[in-house]
This record gives C-alpha cells, sequence and structure tokens, in this order.
C-alpha cells in the first residue's frame, strides 16, 4: 500500500499507481486541485463561496471588480509555487498577481478571491466512493501568520451545518479516501463559506488522532478490505497546540504571551516531548525567527 501526503504525491500515485492506494479518480482529482473548478462545483451544489476571479495574465485584472481586502493565490495545487497574498488596494493586487504568475512560470494562474473574514473551520473525512466511514471537524484556535496561514492551534469540535456542507461535496465527488474541506465561519454571511478542498492528509491530523479519529489506521482498513461502519464519535471537549511549531511566534507577534497558559488546560494536549533532539532543533529555529523579527 501507498499512502501518499503531499499534494504532487497524490497526483502521481493516482496516475501511475491507483491500485496501490485509495484514492479518487484523477477526474475527480482534478476538481479537487483545480480552484476554479472547485468554485463552480460548490455553487452549483449550493455550497457558499467568496467571489472567485481566475486570472493568468495581469491585463485581466481591469475586468474584474475586486472588493479590497481580497486574496490573491495559485490557481492549482501542486503547481510549483505555494503562496497566499493579501491585497487591501489596486497596486497591492497587480503586484501580487505579477509575482505569483512569474513564480508559476505558465503551470498555472491565480485566483482573486473575496477576503471572507471568520473563523477558519475544517471539516475531514474518510469516504469510500462517496459514502462517509469517518468524519471529524475542528476549528482554528490561532494560525501563523496571524493574518491568515496554518494552524498552530486548534479544538475539536460539531456542526450538523458543516457536516451538511462538508459531505455535500465530497459525496458529488464521489470521493474516495481522505479529505479535508476548509471553509470560513464568516458573521457577515451567518454560515461556512468554502476556501478549498485538500484532497490529501492535512497539517493538523495529530487533533484528530488526539481526538480518538485514527484516519490513517482506517484507511489502512479500508484498503484492506475491511468492512466500517460510520462513526462520527470524537472527543468535542479536546484542544490541540503545536507550540514550537509557530504557535508561541504567533502569541509573540500579537503580543500574547500569557496565552501560553492555555497549553495547561485540562482539555489541553500539545506535541511537545515526542522528541527532546526534534524540540531542540525547533527551538532553536523559533529563537532564530524570533531573533531575525
Amino acid at each position: 500500500m501507498i499512502v501518499p501526503v503531499g499534494g504532487q504525491s497524490v497526483l502521481i500515485v493516482a496516475a501511475v499507481h491507483p491500485e496501490a492506494a485509495v484514492l479518487p479518480s484523477p477526474d475527480r482529482l482534478e476538481v479537487c486541485y483545480n480552484k476554479p473548478a472547485t468554485m463552480e462545483l460548490a455553487r452549483k451544489l449550493g455550497v457558499p463561496t467568496p467571489r472567485t476571479w481566475y486570472v493568468d495574465q495581469v491585463q485581466e485584472l481591469k475586468d474584474i471588480a475586486a472588493p479590497f481586502p481580497c486574496v490573491v493565490k495559485p490557481s492549482r495545487e501542486a503547481a510549483g509555487f505555494k503562496g497566499v497574498a493579501y491585497c487591501r488596494d489596486e497596486n497591492m493586487l497587480k503586484v501580487a498577481v505579477e509575482h505569483q504568475l512569474n513564480k508559476l512560470a505558465g503551470n498555472a494562474g491565480v485566483v482573486v478571491q473575496e477576503l471572507v473574514v471568520g473563523t477558519g473551520c475544517g471539516f475531514f473525512a474518510l469516504m469510500e466512493h462517496g459514502a462517509p466511514l469517518r468524519i471529524f471537524m475542528h476549528e482554528r484556535i490561532r494560525e501563523f501568520p496571524s493574518t491568515g496561514g496554518r494552524s498552530t492551534a486548534a479544538r475539536a469540535f460539531y456542526s450538523e451545518r458543516l457536516k451538511e456542507l462538508g459531505l455535500r461535496i465530497l459525496s458529488a465527488l464521489e470521493w474516495h479516501g481522505v479529505a479535508m474541506v476548509e471553509f470560513k465561519r464568516s458573521a457577515a454571511l451567518n454560515d461556512f463559506a468554502l476556501i478549498e478542498i485538500n484532497g490529501k492528509f492535512w497539517g493538523s491530523l495529530e487533533l484528530a488522532l488526539s481526538a480518538v479519529v485514527n484516519f490513517g489506521a482506517d484507511l489502512i482498513r479500508l484498503f484492506r478490505g475491511e468492512k466500517l461502519s460510520y462513526s462520527e464519535d470524537y472527543d468535542r471537549n479536546h484542544e490541540f497546540y503545536w507550540p514550537l511549531d509557530d504557535d508561541v511566534l504567533n502569541l509573540w507577534e500579537t503580543g500574547s504571551l500569557r496565552n501560553v497558559s492555555d497549553y495547561w488546560k485540562p482539555n489541553a494536549h500539545t506535541n511537545l516531548f515526542q522528541s527532546l533532539r526534534v524540540d531542540a532543533l525547533k527551538s532553536m529555529r523559533l529563537a532564530k525567527k524570533v531573533l531575525m523579527g
């Protein structure tokens, strides 16, 4: 069995050795990896989305009425460049689009997207040809950079609405394997807005594992042909922190170091002390980031 983790490795395994993994078909992956296609599917399914425009030439910016602030990012996953830019005006937008198009070197365009203000939430699932087997949900407590980045602290939670939207998308794709559907919970919309679909394992997987949802083991069981019954059981009062993976940096950046006390709450868990050597290396990297500003 092959368990691809990175975006590019998922595509390679799906194309070369699909029989050795639990993955959806390449055309389903294409919808997931192509952000304009993702947004088009979501709109057809009635899933709330931010306004999104596809751009592959800087000149095309004159034809769109992008709201500010807005977000610019590559239109494809695994296109050779990963980056997100937050733009407050037309000049910043033009600079960001030009920069990303140059980095992408024709491998993809970019999307300009309305910025959704709210809490990042994730719907995670193990699916069997469109039918859910395991589900889990979390919301971000903190991220780095604090303006928008990966989770550095997150909590488990449960929402019928989030489950409905997440399953609506993954079922329509007849998804097979694991996936994360990322949303923002928007106060302005009073709803969840889709951000993207990650058709692979996710960086905050440790939270689900700590809350007693072992997606990795269940994926292997599915590959072996074992019968799995649906479950949405997990510890919903569970928080997880990645102190040396930039959570302390978030607290430093935002002037909230007093919140280090979060790590000692009764329902809190961290990835500290799993390996003293790794913790030491991460501490040195963290100190370097702080000293360099």
